[in-house]
């Protein structure tokens, strides 16, 4: 019984911190093979931090490389929402932050 408390209680703390999101604007944005597609986004923080976040070979509908470039120009905000895999962070899904800046 006590090996199966134990067990329960490090599958809790495991995937407790597997997903998340953030909000920021693109600092950097690399270009993948294929058309449209991008190989991570490089999101600064309001606090100045930068975190890099990986497409993982997924299609994120209107949000290709080429849309990605226009929100870095016009210094938007987007919404990130990830998972964590080996301690990388694969992006899920793109929005736009509605708020003003």
């Amino acid at each position: 019984m006590k090996k199966i408390f134990v067990f329960i209680c490090l599958l809790v703390i495991s995937c407790s911190d597997s997903s998340g999101n953030i909000e920021g604007t693109i600092s950097d944005i690399k270009k993948g093979d294929s058309i449209g597609e991008f190989i991570y986004i490089e999101i600064q923080l309001d606090n100045g931090k930068k975190e890099k976040l990986y497409a993982n070979g997924k299609n994120f509908g209107h949000y290709t490389y080429d849309h990605l470039i226009s929100h870095q120009l016009s210094n938007d905000i987007l919404k990130i929402n990830y998972i964590f895999d080996s301690e990388v962070k694969i992006i899920e899904s793109i929005s736009k932050h509605e708020h003003s800046h």
